[in-house]
């Protein structure tokens, strides 16, 4: 059985609000779900995970993100990217990122590389027309029509086309898992001695390339940890010996060493709003302190030389999703589309994101 896109909200209905669902009781019915490879009881499975999430306990998800993470491996590309956005939700709520870690960056892997390979067919079929866009409502079967050109839908190669259309439709939901773990600074030093912020760096530069820049993905692996830093006044002719750990841009450095150097009467000048300090450390804040997607700083710290250097845009991911309509899809004759059926339907994803 093949897995295909799932609405897990329909917009237009109004949500209900069941009793409060035990996790390990939902957990169970997704497992037997994933086992009879039943897809209509994984989808109402998901919802049911997917509320029991947001009225779990801190201590109730610091065991459902790993128990979530060992059950990607065995899910279809298309809803395991779903599962990995909820790992990183149960991640950002207290559940461990080293546990949870492994299998959501191996994950981006596939869907970087995936995506990569999607890229080379699209130009290869499509010519000069631009790459479609997942976010914005283009249709995964439309474009699975174009690549395969009337190619056998059962043959290997137009499996593995499959697969790479899939990778390029979720890619975003991975990058939004991926930076849920890679925010935490033990993951990052793992992924560092292994090679994989290399590797997941490397292939989001092909990406960007072909299609756009991963900024979120790219930040969060290349966020410097445990670094030292020379800082010089010229004016004072003064300098300073830091280290720096959890610094993604020069915007959040400036702004931090401003409240240091000035804050702390080290220099003269102006030292930024503590609310801007505090957006800079945005990852010590509890969730419900942390600033929204739309929230911005709006300080400016001055040096002791008056330059201003705007504070780092303080983002926080939340993680909900809503689409107008799915199928699941099952294996057929022909063109491998349900019977009755003239196309197999659209699914638009909307995530809170960068």
């Amino acid at each position: 059985m093949v897995f295909d896109r799932i609405s897990f909200h329909r917009p237009g209905r109004k949500p209900i609000q069941p009793a409060r669902p035990a996790l390990a009781a939902e957990f169970s019915r997704l497992e037997a779900a994933v086992a009879a490879e039943d897809s209509a009881a994984f989808e109402a499975a998901c919802r049911g995970l997917q509320q029991a999430i947001g009225r779990a306990e801190p201590a109730e998800l610091g065991t459902a993100g790993p128990r979530l993470a060992a059950m990607l491996a065995t899910v279809p590309p298309w809803p395991r990217a779903y599962l990995a956005v909820m790992t990183g939700a149960c991640v950002e709520n207290g559940a461990d990122p080293v546990a949870c870690s492994g299998p959501i960056l191996a994950g981006v892997r596939e869907a970087l590389e995936g995506a990569l390979r999607f890229a080379d067919a699209w130009e290869r079929a499509a010519g000069e027309e631009e790459l479609p866009e997942p976010e914005d409502g283009a249709d995964p079967d439309a474009a699975t029509e174009l690549l395969l050109d009337g190619a056998d839908p059962d043959a290997p190669e137009a499996r593995d086309l499959r697969r790479a259309v899939t990778a390029w439709w979720t890619l975003h939901l991975w990058e939004m898992a991926a930076v849920a773990v890679l925010s935490h600074a033990a993951v990052r030093r793992a992924a560092a001695r292994s090679g994989t912020t290399a590797d997941l760096l490397a292939l989001a530069d092909r990406y960007a390339e072909a299609h756009h820049e991963l900024k979120c993905l790219t930040y969060a692996a290349a966020t410097l940890d445990e670094e030292p830093l020379l800082v010089l006044d010229r004016p004072s002719g003064t300098g300073y010996l830091m280290r720096m750990s959890g610094v993604v841009d020069n915007f959040q450095l400036h702004t931090l060493l401003a409240h240091v150097l000035i804050a702390g009467r080290h220099l003269g000048g102006e030292a930024p709003e503590p609310a801007a300090v505090e957006a800079c450390r945005a990852a010590d804040l509890p969730p419900e302190r942390r600033p929204t997607p739309r929230a911005r700083s709006t300080c400016w710290p001055r040096t002791a030389r008056g330059s201003g250097t705007r504070a780092r845009r303080a983002t926080s991911r939340w993680w909900t999703a809503s689409a107008r309509s799915s199928w699941t899809r099952r294996r057929t004759g022909g063109a491998g589309r349900p019977a009755g059926s003239s196309r197999a339907s659209r699914a638009a994803w909307c995530w809170s994101g960068c």
